[in-house]
Protein backbone atom coordinates (compact mmCIF):
# COMPACT_ATOMS: atom_id res chain seq x y z
CA UNK A 1 0.00 0.00 0.00
CA UNK A 2 2.91 2.33 0.75
CA UNK A 3 4.74 1.51 -2.40
CA UNK A 4 1.23 2.58 -4.53
CA UNK A 5 1.34 6.05 -2.67
CA UNK A 6 4.81 6.68 -3.17
CA UNK A 7 4.68 5.74 -6.83
CA UNK A 8 0.96 7.94 -6.99
CA UNK A 9 3.19 11.13 -4.58
CA UNK A 10 6.17 11.14 -7.38
CA UNK A 11 3.92 10.69 -10.21
CA UNK A 12 2.00 14.06 -8.89
CA UNK A 13 5.18 15.26 -8.58
CA UNK A 14 6.43 15.07 -12.20
CA UNK A 15 3.31 16.02 -13.68
CA UNK A 16 3.29 19.07 -11.22
CA UNK A 17 6.97 20.13 -12.41
CA UNK A 18 5.78 19.86 -15.88
CA UNK A 19 2.29 21.84 -15.41
CA UNK A 20 3.24 24.88 -12.67
CA UNK A 21 5.91 26.65 -12.13
CA UNK A 22 6.81 24.76 -8.86
CA UNK A 23 6.94 27.96 -6.95
CA UNK A 24 3.06 28.64 -8.05
CA UNK A 25 2.40 25.05 -6.82
CA UNK A 26 3.40 26.05 -2.93
CA UNK A 27 2.12 29.44 -3.09
CA UNK A 28 -0.82 27.68 -4.34
CA UNK A 29 -0.42 25.19 -1.52
CA UNK A 30 0.37 28.13 1.41
CA UNK A 31 -2.61 29.54 0.34
CA UNK A 32 -5.30 26.43 0.17
CA UNK A 33 -3.55 25.93 3.94
CA UNK A 34 -4.61 29.26 5.01
CA UNK A 35 -7.90 28.97 3.74
CA UNK A 36 -8.26 25.46 5.29
CA UNK A 37 -7.20 26.66 9.13
CA UNK A 38 -9.87 29.66 8.89
CA UNK A 39 -12.42 27.44 7.75
CA UNK A 40 -11.39 24.99 10.64
CA UNK A 41 -11.28 27.93 13.14
CA UNK A 42 -14.56 29.17 11.91
CA UNK A 43 -16.07 25.88 12.07
CA UNK A 44 -14.62 25.31 15.64
CA UNK A 45 -16.15 29.16 16.73
CA UNK A 46 -19.40 28.01 15.21
CA UNK A 47 -19.60 25.03 17.40
CA UNK A 48 -18.67 26.25 20.27
CA UNK A 49 -21.00 28.63 20.09
CA UNK A 50 -23.30 25.63 19.68
CA UNK A 51 -22.25 24.18 22.50
CA UNK A 52 -22.81 26.99 24.78
CA UNK A 53 -26.35 27.83 23.50
CA UNK A 54 -26.88 23.98 24.23
CA UNK A 55 -25.18 23.95 27.63
CA UNK A 56 -26.96 27.74 28.79
CA UNK A 57 -30.56 25.91 27.79
CA UNK A 58 -29.46 23.21 29.61
CA UNK A 59 -28.70 25.16 32.88
CA UNK A 60 -31.80 27.45 32.65
CA UNK A 61 -34.27 24.14 32.14
CA UNK A 62 -32.67 22.27 34.93
CA UNK A 63 -33.08 26.05 37.31
CA UNK A 64 -36.92 25.88 36.24
CA UNK A 65 -37.40 22.56 37.46
CA UNK A 66 -36.11 22.91 40.41
CA UNK A 67 -37.68 26.39 41.02
CA UNK A 68 -41.30 24.90 39.66
CA UNK A 69 -40.55 22.45 42.39
CA UNK A 70 -39.33 24.11 44.72
CA UNK A 71 -42.32 27.10 44.97
CA UNK A 72 -45.31 26.51 46.32
CA UNK A 73 -47.94 26.90 44.03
Amino acid sequence: MSVLLIQGEEMLNRFLSRQFNPESVRKTAKEFGIALVFLGTLGFLVGAVSVWVSVSAIVVGVAGVFYGNSSKA
